[in-house]
């Protein structure tokens, strides 16, 4: 087995599950997509031609689905873990036009309309201990377990640990029974207070929250917002939204063949394929230095670069352009770490939250 498909057969082993909330104003925006959605294989075209057509579209056609969508990913590796990251792109940041919205809160709509943008890409950083008990790994966990989840929400980083699974007949979380690794406290360098994590009260270990495992699945559960579809790694901001699609990748398409009808339970159940970000040529990284397709800001971050979308009606620029940024460049807006650290260098980023963790190895 090469490096590649070693790494390919792991970001599918612990590819979480993707809790998307859609809106019916404009549901094309909502759908998880592939960045090269309108000419397959052509992320050149896609960028710069051929959005517009899909926005335009999809506008007209409230049922439009987006076919084939995919999640990009990278895998890393140290001594002692597997970094894995996994990048989720929609084709708009948008709000919803609503007069009462701005009779109820001026503010904040006037905030979101300067806020709407083409392209939008948020995700997710996986942190997989390889240091686990052999009885561990005969029960089918082969690479490893989750250890920290850190998802990416606008321009926030929120931090998960411990892994709990929903007891129907308790009618609450319990610990996952799979021995992970607990994290046990945090560094105040990003301008949070220092974390105890000794025990699953969330009230005093003062984390985002616990790492949600999917029932169906035994997979990590991440929930994205309708609109501005941050994603977070519990319901909170969650409420928006008229129906649920839930992603999963392709391969567990067969579990779910008995899916409900989308129209009588406002849930649909999607699969996507996992690609490589860097895929020679095709990958999203090989573009980095394209400036029709990426283009470095005065800060010195990376944005999807794009001549935005006129909106025909009222003759404006409705979405603005640049800014959406790929994983090179996430990062929290309150942090003082280097952008784009938690896909570049997880390994080192992961030590400026956690202490105690035990050891974790920065050579690649």
């Amino acid at each position: 087995m090469t490096t590649h498909e070693k790494y390919q057969e792991i970001a599918h082993a612990f590819c979480p599950v993707f809790a998307q909330k859609v809106d019916d104003d404009w549901p094309a925006a909502d759908q998880i997509a592939p960045i090269d959605f309108a000419v397959p294989g052509d992320i050149h075209a896609s960028v710069k031609k051929n959005l517009p057509e899909l926005v335009r579209r999809s506008a007209i056609n409230k049922k439009f689905i987006i076919e084939n969508p995919k999640v990009y990913y990278s895998v890393c590796e140290t001594r002692t873990h597997y970094f894995l990251i996994y990048a989720v792109y929609h084709p708009l940041d948008w709000w919803k036009y609503i007069d009462q919205a701005f009779l109820d809160d001026p503010v904040s709509w006037i905030r979101a309309q300067f806020d709407e943008h083409v392209h939008d890409m948020e995700g997710a950083l996986l942190v997989v201990t390889k240091d686990i008990p052999e009885s561990v790994k005969a029960s089918g966990a082969k690479y490893g377990l989750v250890d920290a989840l850190i998802t990416i929400s606008h321009t926030h980083l929120l931090i998960y640990a411990n892994p709990v699974i929903w007891d129907t007949k308790a009618g609450k979380f319990k610990p996952h029974p799979l021995p992970y690794r607990k994290i046990v406290s945090f560094q105040p360098a990003l301008g949070r207070d220092r974390v105890d994590f000794r025990s699953l009260d969330l009230n005093t270990c003062g984390l985002t929250g616990n790492i949600l495992i999917d029932e169906t699945t035994d997979r990590v559960k991440l929930y994205v917002e309708a609109r501005g579809h941050g994603i977070r790694g519990d319901r909170d901001s969650w409420n928006v939204g008229d129906r649920e699609w839930w992603y999963n990748v392709a391969t567990f398409k067969d579990r779910f063949k008995n899916s409900p009808n989308p129209e009588k339970e406002k849930k649909r159940y999607a699969f996507f394929e996992l690609e490589d970000i860097f895929t020679p040529k095709t990958g999203l990284w090989s573009f980095r230095l394209n400036e029709e397709v990426f283009v470095q800001g005065d800060n010195g971050k990376w944005f999807f670069a794009s001549d935005g979308y006129v909106d025909s009606k009222k003759r404006t620029k409705r979405f603005q352009p640049g800014k959406a940024n790929p994983p090179w460049s996430w990062n929290d807006d309150k942090d003082m770490l280097p952008a784009g650290a938690i896909a570049t260098d997880p390994a080192w980023f992961i030590q400026q939250y956690a202490q105690g963790w035990g050891p974790v190895d920065t050579s690649y």
